[in-house]
């Protein structure tokens, strides 16, 4: 039985893969995602997530725009998050 050498920067990128997965966005039916603008004055917009593609709750979301009422199938960026829903 031959073990595999594993070089130290192995571990690194596994540790990193590992961080990667654990900060992945999810959301459930009813979470608001809430997208700050990156942009000085420009409004924050809040939405409804009101369904999802991916079973895991994994982007992308179809979300009811808050005021607008209109809906979107959105791939949130950095400066998205997602705030539970229930209260």
């Amino acid at each position: 039985m031959t073990l595999a050498h594993r070089e130290p920067e192995d571990e690194a990128v596994t540790e990193e893969v590992r961080r990667d997965r654990e900060n992945i966005m999810k959301a459930q039916v009813g979470d608001r995602l809430v997208v700050e603008s990156a942009h000085v004055g420009a409004v924050r917009k809040i939405g409804v997530v009101m369904e999802l593609r991916h079973p895991d709750g994994t982007p992308p979301y179809l979300v009811r725009w808050e005021g607008s009422e209109a809906e979107a199938l959105v791939f949130p960026g950095p400066e998205a998050r997602v705030e539970s829903g229930a209260s």
